[in-house]
Parts: structure tokens; sequence; C-alpha cells
């Protein structure tokens, strides 16, 4: 059994993800709304989760501690992330096979 820093350091991780799933879930929802559903919910929500996921992971990686403002940062970067890979799906969508954005 680990001690209580260990078992603290995990539940810092599995909170971390979970906080970066649900910025991304909700980024993808927001972006369908914003675009008024002309694109598809399904891709807008992926594409948030992946963004927030990748970015959130990548800050915590790079920084490599586990402090309130290590996490505060994975969390603006993981929202960073998740926006842009919204607006890039939507402009790659819009270019190639929307119905014209």
């Amino acid at each position: 059994m680990g001690s209580l820093l260990e078992i603290s350091a995990v539940a810092a991780g599995i909170c971390s993800w979970v906080a970066w799933i649900a910025i991304g879930l909700v980024a993808g929802f927001l972006a369908d709304r914003v675009f008024g559903g002309r694109r598809l919910l399904l891709l807008d929500i992926t594409v948030g989760l992946g963004g927030a996921i990748a970015g959130g992971w990548g800050t915590a990686c790079a920084l490599g501690e586990r402090t309130s403002q290590a996490f505060l940062l994975t969390i603006l970067v993981a929202v960073f992330g998740a926006a842009v890979m919204v607006w890039l799906a939507g402009s790659i969508y819009a270019r190639f096979g929307g119905r014209g954005d």
C-alpha cells in the first residue's frame, strides 16, 4: 500500500484528466452551438476533447509539477488547445467538406 503522498499524486492526476475531458467536451459542444449546427456535433466534441487532453497533458509533462498553480496552467492550456483544435477542424471542414461557413 502506498503512502498518503503517493495516493494524493494519483488522485491529482485523475482529477487533471477528468478536468481536461470535461473541458474538451464542453468546448466541442459550445463550438457546435456557436456555429449553429452546420457541422457534426460528434466531430466538434471529439476534436475539442483531443485538443484539451493534448494541451493539458503536454503542459503537465513539460512542467512536471503537481501544484495547484501547475494544475491551473494545464487547465488554461487545455482550454486553449481545445479552442485551437475546434477552430482548425472548422476551417478544414468549411474548406473541403462543409456546407459553407
